[in-house]
């Protein structure tokens, strides 16, 4: 499944699920973008399926009613704690009122509830999930 959602003040106002476009396969990863149409509240959603393939693939636009927004990234597991929980997030990058992408530098945790596991920093623009139990 992939999703994207929306809101204000922590509360999502609207939810967006997909099947996954992508092969699931194992030691392969997916780059996802998100992004304003310049000029306008509409955001798009699209996907890579792997480094090989060319370009990025609309999956969907929305209305926000919105132009500028706080980008975040989540993970989040099945099966319950016995499960393990795997998600790296690298090159981040927002993309300023003028439309110009930027180094998204310094992310911050915003909740941390998954037991045994915790977010990491890796570099200025990237983390990922490691086993833990320091909150963010």
């Amino acid at each position: 499944m992939a999703f994207t959602e929306w809101g204000l003040d922590g509360m999502y106002r609207a939810f967006h699920q997909y099947d996954f476009p992508c092969a699931e396969e194992t030691g392969t990863y997916y780059q996802w973008r998100v992004a304003d149409l310049l000029g306008t509240n509409t955001w798009t959603l699209a996907y890579k399926c792997t480094s090989g393939s060319t370009g990025f693939h609309e999956l969907d636009r929305f209305d926000t009613g919105h132009a500028l927004g706080t980008p975040t990234g989540e993970v989040t597991r099945y099966g319950g704690t016995a499960t393990s929980l795997t998600d790296v997030q690298a090159a981040l990058q927002w993309k300023n009122q003028d439309g110009v992408w930027k180094d998204w530098s310094d992310p911050e945790c915003f909740q941390d509830n998954a037991a045994g596991w915790e977010g990491e920093q890796l570099a200025p623009t990237s983390y990922h999930t490691t086993t833990g139990s320091a909150d963010c």
